[in-house]
């Protein structure tokens, strides 16, 4: 076995950007092991090729391949490890390569749309997920027919996001302002352009017919902010189908993420509220069940091809259960490292979960937290800190669950 995060043992054995984000996340959420996280971060930026602005789609590889989104997936990377660990002199390493990546981005830039272009760049591929409807490259057909992918322009408006908040715990106000801006004016770019007043194309709207809509697109307008509120929440009731209607009375057609996004669609669910959440928590793992019905001992890759079954972005799961269902999150927020706790005690009647929150992998700082709820909707919550096996506080809170 490689030294690696792996796209997958049984398969490609490679490290690839995207994948590797999701991995790192799940590692985590169940360790404060960083030291393949880490060596992925450095691999990604010793892959930086000068003359496209761009890393390697995959590192290390002596093949070089180009998927521009998986640039920007590796800059989420470094904002991910910093929310974790806080380490100000690891992550500053590698700021001039991720304003290089800027750069190339922005230089896509159309002056009258204000929306990023396609590359143009030989050989670099649009991936986006391994949807039945992107057969046989994967990529949204919108990217070839105009020019313009949505999700491209949503996903460069997140990270931008991201990094701002980065930025803002690094002590640089100016960094974060030009970047925020940013991302503002690009999100605005997209509501002006790939909205139609309902949901988000796929590409202009100008040139969309009801083929042209994705789950992706109206998952992705969630993360970077494009619609906000209930009205994020009614998006994705309608695009997901999440009401209680048949999928020939939607509107449109909608592109359904396959698991490569399936961890980013409950993002966008936890952001617009917890009853959407836990409103599809139980139901959303529905697939994997029937992996294991296949006995199945490892994730597939995806549901289409099945080739590789042994994918770490299908071990979502790790992730769920212990920053949603337990709560424990770690997030940026006003420039300072937060630990948001905020159990969601409505989904099981008990409960009981120990997650890494701070420390290093040899002295892991865990939270240890329980519940249980009576036959009168009554929750006792337990709420512990554990430093090597060894109870540092405890904290007990009883409250109705409704």
């Amino acid at each position: 076995m490689h030294d690696c995060y792996e796209d997958c043992p049984f398969y490609e054995q490679l490290q690839y950007a995207m994948d590797t984000r999701s991995s790192a996340l799940f590692t985590y959420a169940i360790s404060r092991d960083d030291r393949l996280a880490r060596q992925a971060i450095l691999q990604f930026y010793n892959s930086f090729q000068p003359k496209i602005g761009l890393t390697a789609s995959r590192a290390p590889c002596h093949y070089l391949q180009t998927i521009s989104h998986f640039s920007l997936f590796w800059v989420c990377m470094l904002t991910d490890h910093y929310e974790q660990f806080g380490d100000k002199e690891f992550v500053s390493d590698f700021l001039p390569i991720v304003d290089a990546i800027l750069y190339t981005f922005g230089s896509r830039l159309d002056e009258i749309t204000g929306l990023q272009r396609i590359s143009q760049l030989a050989g670099d591929w649009e991936f986006v997920d391994w949807s039945s409807s992107y057969k046989p490259f994967v990529v949204p057909p919108a990217a070839k027919d105009t020019g313009y992918l949505t999700h491209t322009n949503q996903l460069f408006a997140y990270t931008l996001q991201r990094l701002s908040s980065l930025e803002l715990c690094l002590g640089k106000p100016s960094r974060t302002d030009e970047h925020k801006h940013q991302a503002e004016l690009i999100v605005q770019a997209v509501r002006s352009h790939c909205f139609d007043g309902t949901c988000f194309t796929n590409r202009l709207t100008t040139f969309a017919n009801h083929t042209h809509y994705s789950e992706h697109c109206q998952i992705w307008a969630v993360l970077c902010g494009a619609v906000t509120g209930k009205d994020a929440s009614d998006l994705l009731n309608r695009s997901l189908g999440l009401q209680t209607k048949v999928e020939d009375e939607r509107a449109h057609k909608f592109t359904q993420v396959s698991i490569a996004m399936a961890f980013y669609s409950l993002r966008a669910l936890s952001i617009v509220g917890d009853r959407a959440y836990e409103a599809q928590f139980l139901s959303f793992w529905a697939p994997w069940r029937k992996q294991l019905g296949l006995h199945l001992t490892i994730w597939v890759e995806d549901h289409i091809t099945q080739r590789s079954d042994c994918h770490a972005w299908g071990s979502l799961l790790l992730y769920e259960y212990t920053v949603e269902v337990a709560g424990f999150k770690l997030a940026m927020i006003n420039g300072e490292r937060v630990l948001v706790f905020k159990p969601r005690v409505g989904l099981f009647k008990a409960f009981e979960a120990r997650v890494p929150v701070s420390g290093t992998w040899q002295q892991p700082i865990l939270a240890r937290v329980s519940w249980q709820k009576d036959q009168n909707n009554e929750v006792v919550l337990n709420l512990s800190w554990e430093n090597e096996g060894r109870e540092m506080e405890e904290g007990r809170k009883k409250f109705w669950e409704h």
